[in-house]
């Protein structure tokens, strides 16, 4: 269900992301020790156990409530769940887990303002926005 969707995402960030090469310039890893790695690339199935573990610990909602978002030791907890669902990764809650989900607010956001909007409509077949009018 989510992964068409996370896919067309992804593809829209990775076309995003890709870091222009300039003449003269020093890579940004070059004389360090330790390469950090500037993006992680998720796979599906690593964002659909995240999304299970996610809503596996959210079952008991009254623990993990807050006003803005969710109670301080949530995405540890569901680090801790994700590791047993996929033993040996290397994804921890922060930063990793945060970041994945303010990316999917932020991108549920846009969904959600769109569909808001005369002209579009969502296809449950598909999981798409549909333009119903090309004036939008």
């Amino acid at each position: 269900m989510f992964g068409s969707l996370l896919d067309l995402m992804d593809s829209q960030q990775s076309s995003k992301s890709k870091p222009s090469k300039g003449k003269g310039k020093k890579p940004v890893n070059e004389g360090n020790e330790k390469e950090k790695q500037t993006r992680r690339l998720w796979s599906v199935k690593e964002e659909e156990a995240l999304l299970a573990c996610m809503l596996d610990e959210f079952k008991d909602g009254v623990k993990w409530k807050a006003e803005n978002g969710f109670k301080s030791g949530f995405f540890g907890a569901v680090e801790i769940l994700l590791h047993k669902m996929l033993p040996g990764t290397n994804i921890r809650a922060t930063p990793i887990i945060e970041s994945k989900v303010k990316n999917w607010k932020e991108k549920y956001g846009l969904l959600a303002d769109m569909q808001r909007l005369s002209g579009f409509s969502w296809n449950h077949d598909t999981n798409a926005i549909i333009v119903d009018s090309l004036d939008v």
